[in-house]
């Protein structure tokens, strides 16, 4: 049987401003500190297609825990907007096939063509704090902000000796 593929993740690229991206997701699932913004649209068609990419490409979780880890890494105020990013990118990986698909085979085989680091989502996997799902996707589970934060800037820092 054929993968289907959700294309919901293009919207997300034609994004201008991750941090209002952020400060969206967060004030929609209402973790939004006071006096944070988010996204404004001219026309509510443009709203309604950003919103359906957001839940569809980014908000599906394996549990509660699942959500509520990702969205305490957003709202934290002790993650730098990098570290916010990165944790962004994985809930993208996980949520999105599509994604997934093209981080794995394009995106992690350019970062790391000609160096001798290897990196793959199996080697997240392999943290006590991290558990597969079956499908070759990773989430978190029974983590805390700090492990996810140690997950973080470890990969943050495999990433950046490319």
């Amino acid at each position: 049987m054929a993968t289907k593929y959700d294309s919901s993740v293009n919207v997300l690229g034609s994004i201008p401003d991750y941090s209002s991206m952020i400060d969206f997701i967060c004030k929609y699932c209402g973790r939004a500190p006071e006096g944070q913004g988010s996204f404004s649209f001219r026309t509510h068609k443009t709203f309604s297609r950003f919103l359906a990419a957001i839940k569809t490409a980014i908000l599906q979780f394996a549990s509660g825990a699942h959500r509520e880890l990702f969205l305490e890494a957003l709202s934290s105020r002790e993650f730098s907007f990098q570290e916010k990013l990165m944790v962004l990118y994985w809930q993208i990986v996980y949520a999105n096939p599509l994604f997934h698909r093209i981080s794995e085979e394009v995106f992690m085989k350019a970062v790391y063509q000609g160096t001798n680091h290897t990196f793959c989502h199996r080697r997240i996997g392999s943290s006590p704090s991290h558990q597969g799902d079956g499908t070759g996707r990773v989430h978190l589970v029974g983590g805390n902000l700090e492990d996810l934060r140690f997950q973080v800037s470890y990969y943050s820092q495999e990433i950046k000796s490319c």
